[in-house]
């Protein structure tokens, strides 16, 4: 059966997220807007491309389950912060990710239910594409996953470290979404990596 070969090797968990995702984008998304990114060359070592072959964007599908009206404030912000993780990492390809704004007690139910914490949080990540293989249609955006943001998280610890909400909110954006594109910090040395990138990326957009 086509159907039973084409499911041969997908991780069922990753499968699960992977619809989860969809529904969330089927059900409530709203589209965001797609733009062009010209890749700034910095220490990457990948090969600069040649002229008019940047081609890069990120389109975000966003939800505002809060209903606070946070993604109406800080989508612009989070739109920057995309174009600019595409141009410092040099990014080749088209995206797409899911951006949904979320109160504590929705977020506790994700973490309880896919992460198995039972606790509310500030940000959570899906990432679809940590298989190299996983969930890629040819001509398609690259479908990177979603990241959920606890609205009152930002509110609570922007106060806590005495910063702005834009801030706090552009930071917990920029983790998640480098999440999405494959970092961690669960080594000292990958996180020097990912603070790194978050510090350059946040710098003139959201670092105060």
């Amino acid at each position: 059966d086509p159907k039973v070969a084409l499911l041969k090797g997908v991780d069922p968990v990753q499968f699960c997220v992977f619809l989860f995702a969809c529904v969330c984008h089927l059900m409530t998304g709203q589209r965001g807007s797609r733009q062009s990114v010209p890749p700034l060359w910095h220490t990457s070592g990948l090969p600069l491309p040649a002229d008019g072959d940047y081609n890069v964007s990120m389109e975000m599908i966003y939800t505002d389950q809060s209903e606070t009206g946070f993604l109406d404030q800080y989508l612009p912000l989070y739109e920057a912060i995309a174009e600019k993780t595409a141009a410092t990492l040099a990014l080749a390809e088209e995206y797409q990710l899911g951006v949904v704004a979320m109160t504590p007690d929705q977020i506790h139910l994700i973490n309880r239910d896919y992460r198995n914490v039972d606790r509310p949080t500030d940000v959570i990540s899906f990432a679809l594409q940590d298989d190299p293989d996983g969930f890629r249609i040819p001509g398609e955006p690259v479908e990177l996953g979603d990241i959920f943001i606890n609205v009152e998280a930002v509110k609570n610890q922007a106060r806590d470290y005495g910063h702005s909400e834009k801030r706090e909110a552009g930071f917990l954006f920029c983790h998640g979404l480098l999440h999405l594109l494959g970092y961690d910090h669960m080594k000292p040395e990958d996180e020097s990596v990912m603070f790194g990138l978050q510090k350059e990326i946040l710098h003139g957009l959201a670092d105060q």
